[in-house]
């Protein structure tokens, strides 16, 4: 080990280390080195999803109902961390406090009306029987066939979350969305805090 200097040069710059050195720990340069841990929140993985690859028919009901999307394919996550997947039930859980990402991919088919419609799809904690966050509104253009719908909702993975089975639930439509046809979906929540 070398011992410490009191200066160094870069780029002709004449710099001295300042701060309390940790032991006698030196790095190739000489100085002493701090904890990284200053100041710095240590980030912890958490991410687990669901995805769905095959055709499957769909209900989207109106009048103020939801659908769950269950029976995903597989799990996109080999080895999910902090987040547990259920991919029958079709739902994600939480493992720790944190904030949330939940990035929701949907691709469906129905039949085409000569009017344009909406419906909603929304984050749904089942344990609870709750909406996590605000549903989103879709609008389906007049004489449209499908539609792809893909974004991220943001939650907070607070501690009355924790352990609950969340899902992707779409209806409330205005009007009747006919042979609805689910083609692909992924629903997925990754931890964005410490």
């Amino acid at each position: 080990m070398t011992s410490p200097v009191s200066t160094f040069v870069v780029n002709g710059n004449v710099i001295t280390p300042s701060g309390p050195p940790l032991g006698n720990v030196t790095e190739g340069i000489g100085f002493p080195l701090r904890p990284i841990q200053q100041g710095i929140a240590t980030a912890v993985a958490a991410y687990a999803g669901l995805k769905i690859n095959t055709n499957k028919a769909f209900s989207l009901p109106n009048n103020g109902t939801y659908s769950r999307i269950t029976n995903y394919d597989a799990a996109t996550y080999a080895t999910p961390i902090n987040v547990t997947s259920a991919v029958v039930a079709g739902t994600l859980a939480i493992g720790r406090a944190s904030a949330y990402l939940a990035q929701i991919v949907v691709s469906m088919q129905f039949d085409e009306n000569n009017a344009s419609r909406e419906f909603f799809l929304r984050l749904f904690n089942v344990t609870d029987s709750t909406q996590v966050g605000d549903a989103v509104a879709i609008f389906v253009g007049r004489n449209t066939g499908g539609i792809d719908v893909s974004f991220t909702l943001p939650f907070d993975g607070v501690v009355g979350l924790i352990g609950k089975a969340m899902a992707i639930e779409l209806g409330n439509a205005d009007v009747a969305f006919t042979n609805v046809i689910l083609r692909n979906a992924i629903f997925a929540i990754t931890g964005v805090g410490t």
